[in-house]
């Protein structure tokens, strides 16, 4: 009589198990340093599109903007050269991710001028938990060009 096998031993179950059990525990503790790199990432992102896009304003309107930062979440882009006064002056606000936070500013407000010079402006963003991994954005006075650096890619 022979037996026909249809399906797998509870001893091949448990390998196959313990096998992924470990295959997953060398997998699981390099998932948060990708993530805070992600995050990050994309908070340099955000800071350095909004200067652009404040440069890109200034020189398509032929008006000056500016961008502050009001407290370390925010990113705020508006309209006029000097320190956000009115709400209505606001162009657009930008949310960094969170645990994102903007560590510093150079300057309380950068503002753009029409032929895309700025009053140059460095940011640096940090990580909630982990202080010493950092990006740098920087916004080079006499050309408005903005730069991001620091951190792995």
């Amino acid at each position: 009589m022979q037996r026909v096998s249809r399906g797998f031993s509870m001893v091949e179950l448990v390998v196959a198990l313990g096998v992924l059990m470990i295959l997953a525990a060398m997998v699981v503790p390099t998932i948060e340093p990708m993530r805070r790199q992600g995050r990050l990432r994309v908070g340099a992102a955000t800071v350095a599109e909004s200067l652009r896009l404040a440069r890109s304003l200034a020189i398509a309107q032929s008006a000056a903007y500016g961008v502050d930062s009001p407290d370390a979440g925010r990113i705020r882009i508006y309209s006029g050269g000097g320190a956000c006064a009115s709400p209505d002056m606001v162009y657009e606000t930008r949310q960094l991710p969170e645990r994102v936070l903007r560590e510093s500013l150079s300057a309380p407000y950068v503002s753009f001028q029409p032929d895309g010079s700025c009053s140059g402006l460095v940011v640096v963003i940090r990580d909630r938990d982990q202080a010493s991994d950092k990006r740098t954005i920087e916004a080079k006075v006499a050309s408005g060009r903005v730069s991001v650096s620091g951190g792995s890619r």
